[in-house]
């Protein structure tokens, strides 16, 4: 992200050897420290309390209250957004009888995410679940980012590529689903 021009890349993922590696490629690439924050921890919790953030700080100035600060008026209290929002959670439905409570699973997370995209930026999402067919999957996804009070258009609809190929006579082996979508 950052080599592509972000100006500032935050990873989260709950393996610390996932964001061991994402500092050491990082560094690799001689990438400033500075520019990244890697976070061992739940990205649903690290969305929802950014988002507990930015309605705090609406709030706030909604009633020019910024917490006693004097000359609050002058103090610059920036939302915790960012222009490109990639979720790619691992499979939350490892069977069929799990797909439901997958399903809220996934539109919560990618509820979040959307609240956190900032307006005019790109949110990725994915899912690795053979269980979650294309087209439910995309209802998901417009669900979450309208249950965000987000509208959206989608810029590209990917399944898995060749390097993942699936028996003719198992569709559902297709697995993998991406969808990039622009939100307002």
């Amino acid at each position: 992200a950052r080599q592509g021009g972000a100006s500032h890349v935050t990873s989260v993922d709950s393996s610390k050897g996932a964001i061991e590696a994402s500092r050491a490629v990082w560094e690799r690439n001689g990438l400033s420290p500075g520019r990244h924050l890697p976070v061992v921890g739940d990205a649903l919790e690290f969305l929802k309390s950014s988002t507990e953030f930015n309605e705090r700080v609406e709030a706030m100035l909604q009633k020019e209250d910024l917490g006693g600060v004097p000359g609050g008026g002058d103090v610059k209290v920036k939302k915790k957004e960012w222009e490109v929002v990639v979720v790619d959670p691992p499979s939350f439905a490892c069977s069929r009888a799990s797909l439901m409570g997958a399903e809220k699973k996934y539109k919560e997370l990618f509820e979040m995410a959307a609240r956190v995209t900032a307006s005019g930026g790109c949110l990725a999402l994915s899912s690795c679940s053979s269980h979650l067919r294309l087209e439910r999957f995309m209802e998901i996804c417009e669900s979450a980012v309208s249950s965000a009070g987000r509208t959206g258009k989608v810029i590209e609809v990917r399944q898995q590529a060749g390097d993942h190929p699936f028996p003719l006579s198992s569709f559902a082996m297709r697995y993998l689903k991406f969808v990039l979508i622009e939100l307002d």
